[in-house]
C-alpha cells in the first residue's frame, strides 16, 4: 500500500535582474509505502517519527540481504551508503537546450519525505543524466550519504528523483526556465539493526504509486555499511535547505 504525498515543482523567468519572478505552477505527487507517511524524520535534527503501520514485506516486498559477510550482533549506529551509478532508467525525451538531473535520497521507515528531502546531509548532489539509446544513466561516481540511525528497527531505503529544466520564451519575448521536480522510484528496505554490510547491491527500483506506467525507474548500484558511529566518516551536520534551491539561480 502505497501513499502519496506532495511537493511543489517550481518555475522562473529569467530576463533583467529586476525582472525575475517566481511561481509555483505544478505539484510533485510521488508515493511512499504506508509505513513511511509520518509525522517525523529518523536520520534528521528531528528525530525519528511514528510509522503510520506496519508494512509486510518491507517498502520493496523483499528486505535487502548483507553479502560477503560481515554480519555482527552490535546494533547499528550510523549507515555509510556508497552510491555507484543509475542506469536503464526509461523516460520521456526532453528537447535540445534542456537538463535532467537526478538526486539519490537516504530515508528510514517512518520518515516524512516532505521533511526529508529538504535535509542536505539526506541526499546526494544533482547529477546530470545521459541518454543513451531508450534510457537515460546516471554516475554519481561513489558520492556517499552518512546518516545517523536513530532507531534500529526501522529500515533504510533510497528514493530517486528526477529535476527537469526546460527553457522557452513567453508571449512578452522574455526566456524563462521550468523547473519540474519528480519522483520516480525507491529500493527494497535494507536492514540496519544490526552492524553488517551489504557489498556491492544493485537495487532493482520499485515505480512510486500513481507514477505514469511508461516510466522505469530503473537500477542502482550501492554499498551499504551499516556500523557504529565512530567507523569510517563523521556524520554531517544536519543542515536544512529546500531542495530546488539550488535551480533558482
Amino acid at each position: 500500500m502505497l501513499e502519496t504525498g506532495v511537493l511543489p515543482s517550481v518555475m522562473y523567468c529569467s530576463g533583467a535582474p529586476d525582472k525575475k519572478r517566481y511561481s509555483l505552477i505544478a505539484q510533485l505527487h510521488y508515493g511512499l509505502p504506508a509505513s513511511q507517511k509520518a509525522t517525523g524524520c529518523g536520520g534528521t535534527s528531528k528525530g525519528a517519527g511514528k510509522a503510520a503501520g506496519p508494512v509486510a514485506g518491507g517498502a520493496g516486498g523483499i528486505a535487502g540481504s548483507p553479502a560477503g559477510g560481515g554480519t555482527s550482533m552490535e546494533p547499528g549506529e550510523k549507515v555509510i551508503v556508497t552510491i555507484g551509478g543509475l542506469k536503464q532508467v526509461k523516460l520521456d525525451v526532453i528537447k535540445e537546450g534542456d537538463e535532467r538531473y537526478f538526486i539519490a535520497v537516504g530515508l528510514f521507515e517512518g520518515d516524512n519525505l516532505n521533511e526529508v528531502v529538504n535535509h542536505k546531509r539526506n541526499r546526494t548532489k544533482p547529477v546530470k543524466g545521459q541518454r543513451v539509446g531508450e534510457n537515460y544513466i546516471c554516475a554519481f561516481s561513489g558520492e556517499k550519504i552518512i546518516l545517523p540511525i536513530s532507531d534500529p528497527s526501522k529500515r533504510f531505503l533510497l528514493y530517486i528523483a528526477v529535476v527537469t529544466i526546460s527553457k522557452g520564451t513567453d508571449d512578452q519575448g522574455k526566456t524563462f526556465k521550468d523547473i519540474s521536480l519528480m519522483g520516480i522510484g525507491f529500493s527494497q528496505a535494507f536492514e540496519v539493526n544490526v552492524c553488517k554490510k551489504y557489498q556491492h547491491t544493485t537495487a532493482e527500483l520499485r515505480l512510486v504509486e500513481g507514477g505514469d506506467p511508461s516510466i522505469n525507474p530503473g537500477k542502482i548500484e550501492v554499498a551499504i555499511d551499516v556500523c557504529k558511529k565512530e567507523k569510517g566518516e563523521a556524520i554531517p551536520e544536519d543542515e536544512e535547505e529546500n531542495i530546488m534551491v539550488q535551480f533558482q539561480v
